[in-house]
């Protein structure tokens, strides 16, 4: 695959996988990554809708717990933002970037748990449960 195709699939993966990460029945997330580039996988936001038109407020940091790891790469969790339909402005979340193993070409999975601990009872932007994450790994 050329670079400029790539880096499209890229573009529309970390679109996709932005949503999946925002709907309830998003359990699996799929990604492609060039072999050794971090990956931005999705991000995981806590915050609540306030009365005020597209107004929101930030809850705690989302926590996220590794159940299966990657055989073949490396993860690595910081803050992202997004934007979201609820909110004028951007909202931080918990994001999570993979990175393959020097060499390694190929299929990796991974799992995780999503813990909304302190998150406000009108939760829009982060479902709580276990992702199911499989990264198409090719080379540059």
């Amino acid at each position: 695959m050329k670079r400029s195709s790539m880096a499209a699939c890229l573009v529309a993966a970390c679109l996709l996988g932005g949503a999946a990460a925002l709907g309830q029945e998003a359990r699996d997330i799929k990604k492609m990554a060039l072999r050794g580039v971090e990956t931005f996988i999705t991000v995981h936001l806590n915050y609540t809708k306030l009365p005020a038109a597209l107004a929101c407020e930030e809850g705690p940091p989302v926590k996220i717990e590794i159940v299966t790891p990657p055989k073949n790469g490396t993860l690595a969790f910081r803050s992202a933002a997004e934007k979201t339909p609820d909110c004028a402005q951007r909202v931080v979340g918990t994001g999570i970037y993979y990175t393959s193993k020097p060499g390694f070409v190929g299929t990796d999975t991974f799992s995780y748990n999503a813990k909304g601990d302190g998150v406000a009872p009108k939760l829009v932007g982060t479902v709580a449960g276990v992702r199911n994450v499989t990264v198409e790994v090719e080379s540059p």
